[in-house]
Parts: C-alpha cells; sequence; structure tokens
C-alpha cells in the first residue's frame, strides 16, 4: 500500500522547511520551479507555495530550464533527476536534497553517490542543505570549485554522467560492438 497524498505532503513540507531556512539573501533569489505537468493541478503546488509566502518566485515550468539555469548562481533539484546528472556533467554548480536518502539508487552505485554527499552536493535533510545554502551562498564558485567537490563531481561523471564529443557515433560504435559479439560463429 502506497499513500501518494501522505508522500508528498512529507516532501512538500520538507521544501518549505528547506525555503523557512534560507538566509534572506538566498531566499530573495529563490524561483521555485515546479513540473509542467497536470499532476501540479492536482497537488495544488502553486497554490500551495503562494499560501506560504506571496512574495515567492514561482516558474510553472513553461519556459526552456537551460535559460534559467544559465541565469543562476545555484541550481537545486529536490528529487533524483537527469537534470542533476546533466548540471554535474556541464559543471554547473547543484545541490540535491533527497528526503529518502539512497533507498531509490542501485546498491553498487551507492559508495558513488556518498562521495556526492561528503563533498557537500547531496544533502539528505532540509536543514543540512540549507545550512550548505547559507555558507556557501555569497561565494558559490569557491566552494564549486574546491579540488574535494570537482574530484566527487568528476569521478562521479566519468561512471554515470560521461560527456562525450560524439554520442552519436559512440552509440552506433557499442551497437555494432554489441551485435557483433552476439552473432554466432
Amino acid at each position: 500500500c502506497w499513500d501518494n497524498y501522505h508522500e508528498f505532503n512529507k516532501y512538500f513540507y520538507d521544501q518549505i522547511d528547506f525555503v523557512s531556512k534560507l538566509c534572506a539573501a538566498a531566499k530573495n533569489r529563490l524561483i521555485v520551479r515546479l513540473l509542467a505537468d497536470p499532476r501540479n493541478k492536482v497537488w495544488s503546488e502553486e497554490a500551495r507555495w503562494y499560501e506560504y509566502d506571496k512574495t515567492l518566485t514561482v516558474d510553472l515550468g513553461l519556459s526552456p530550464i537551460e535559460k534559467k539555469i544559465s541565469e543562476s548562481r545555484l541550481v537545486i533539484y529536490s528529487y533524483d533527476s537527469t537534470g542533476l546528472l546533466e548540471c554535474l556533467a556541464l559543471n554547473i554548480p547543484v545541490l540535491a536534497f533527497w528526503q529518502n536518502e539512497f533507498e531509490h539508487v542501485r546498491e553498487s552505485a551507492r559508495p558513488w553517490y556518498e562521495i556526492l554527499h561528503d563533498a557537500g552536493i547531496i544533502h539528505l535533510s532540509s536543514q543540512s542543505l540549507a545550512n550548505h545554502v547559507n555558507l556557501i551562498w555569497n561565494d558559490v564558485e569557491s566552494w564549486w570549485s574546491s579540488p574535494a567537490v570537482q574530484e566527487a563531481r568528476i569521478g562521479f561523471c566519468s561512471r554515470y554522467a560521461k560527456s562525450i564529443a560524439d554520442p552519436v557515433f559512440n552509440l552506433k560504435s557499442a551497437v555494432e560492438r554489441a551485435v557483433m559479439v552476439s552473432k554466432p560463429s
């Protein structure tokens, strides 16, 4: 039995808790981006955010995410997503906040995610994330470019978010190799 409403409420109030702990400078620049998804109407996310704080900027997810990211000092994902992987691969300062710790991560991948956690990229509580944002807010670039963060990012990306010059050629070559291996002699 899975209670989606309970899980969403827990998720939503963890986000509220995070925002409530941000320093004024970070909170004033915060943009809460919602998924452009019909389920948002079911959860009434926009209304709930404005009910919490009418001064927040809520983005309904209709504009290209790349534009929003390019205008941001720091990107924060509240769930494990390809967006996190893309920011890591593109070396864009990013943080993640997961309420379910590493429950959803395959056992073989956990050590790599734990490296991101140790580097301060992944946080497992709203308090930890808010403390970290408040600590680095005035100089995100120094934190992001630090050897510990970059080593964690590069190591993780080499395994799970590798950027390659010609992905179509590489995929074609991998498929051809796989087909050659599977053909009977």
